[in-house]
């Protein structure tokens, strides 16, 4: 190999360890676990004076209290609908409604408020929306995802604004396998400003069933959840593995900060918890995917404050699940039992949409009756939680 040769392989080894260069912190168990109650201050009903909660899938808050539900359809999958109420739980306005012209949506993908604005992305009709938290539209653009000229089959999911920067994710898929069998989808950061795209290096793999049934009709199912939150509008507390590793990562700079994890006692499954799930048709036959023997170690990320929430698969009917407590930079100082209002599957607790706003935890729950209720509850004055 000549000299201009191997000083190239030396470079491009060199940017690798730079790109996935992370400090690793192998965390101590905690044997004692803190008891906390959380104290319900609000419940907000399904249907109200003005509004009726369909398929919530999404909450936000804004710095004031007033929050933010993204709703859909109950008989699809499309959510085009966000709706505001205040921080007395009393309904104020539609935020967004669902049609093609301004400030109008077909199917939010994701949204996300920063300094009195709520930026919202729409995925059929490739635009992002600006509007303040009244809904009165300050500004709309495309952002074509065919901009990024990739030939390969691709899905983008808004996730946070940074300096005039636009956060999105970047699933890609190889779908040219013969066979059904697990394959691997690839999950890229990408920045967009001023119509430019900028496709991060760094790749988070997650496993999927793949299928090809006949006629070329193929299937996918995912296995396990790629979990994350944002923290401080350009890192992003990430988990992709179905082992307990949660890697801090900054969007903007595409590196990877540090990456913690802890021992932990997994989980066991069985077949019925698989099927439970549901699965696939295709060519009148059903599909599941391969039995897993655990759950995945960690089902949701939030992040407080300073600090960040592990929900693990570690359950208990009366108490709860275990909820990992870390600093910023990794360092595992607390578990306590999150428990809820109504009865909840707290091994699919991931199905649940959370957010935390101060001291705050905001959820939507399901009541006796399968109805969604918006639930304010406040966390603890714990120094450490």
């Amino acid at each position: 190999m000549d000299r201009k040769k191997i000083v190239f392989v030396i470079g491009i080894y060199a940017i690798l360890i730079v790109l996935v260069r992370a400090e690793v912190i192998l965390n101590r168990s905690i044997k004692k676990i803190i008891r906390i109650k959380l104290n319900k201050k609000m419940k907000i009903k399904g249907a109200g004076r003005g509004y009726y909660l369909k398929l919530p899938v999404s909450i936000r808050v804004d710095d004031d209290g007033n929050i933010y539900i993204l709703d859909g359809s109950s008989g699809g999958w499309r959510f085009y609908e966000i709706l505001k109420f205040g921080k007395n739980g009393r309904f104020q306005k539609r935020i967004v409604r669902r049609g093609q012209g301004p400030g109008e949506a077909v199917d939010i993908n994701n949204f996300f408020i920063k300094r009195k604005k709520i930026y919202i992305y729409d995925l059929n009709m490739e635009k992002m929306i600006i509007k303040n938290l009244n809904g009165n539209l300050i500004r709309e653009f495309r952002i074509k995802k065919t901009e990024l000229k990739l030939r390969r089959r691709l899905l983008i999911s808004f996730v946070s604004v940074y300096n005039d920067k636009f956060l999105f994710r970047l699933n890609l898929t190889n779908f040219t396998t013969k066979k059904t069998s697990i394959i691997y989808e690839n999950n890229f950061f990408c920045v967009y400003r001023n119509k430019e795209w900028k496709i991060n290096k760094v790749n988070f793999l997650k496993s999927i069933y793949f299928i090809r049934g006949t006629n070329g009709v193929i299937g996918i199912i995912p296995i396990g959840n790629l979990n994350f939150d944002v923290f401080k509008n350009k890192y992003i507390f990430i988990n992709n593995t179905s082992e307990y590793s949660v890697k801090l990562y900054d969007m903007e700079n595409d590196k990877i900060m540090v990456e913690f994890r802890r021992k932990y006692d997994r989980v066991k499954k069985t077949i019925y918890d698989e099927k439970e799930k549901g699965g696939v048709m295709i060519a009148d036959k059903w599909y599941y995917k391969p039995h897993q023997k655990y759950y995945d170690d960690i089902q949701k990320l939030l992040v407080h404050g300073d600090k960040l929430w592990v929900i693990t698969s570690t359950t208990d009917k009366k108490k709860g699940v275990l909820t990992d407590v870390f600093t910023e930079k990794g360092l595992f100082i607390n578990k306590f039992y999150l428990k809820l209002t109504n009865e909840v599957d707290y091994k699919k607790i991931d199905n649940i949409p959370m957010e935390i706003s101060g001291d705050y935890l905001y959820t939507v729950e399901r009541d006796k009756n399968d109805e969604p209720v918006i639930i304010k509850y406040k966390i603890p004055n714990k120094k450490k939680l």
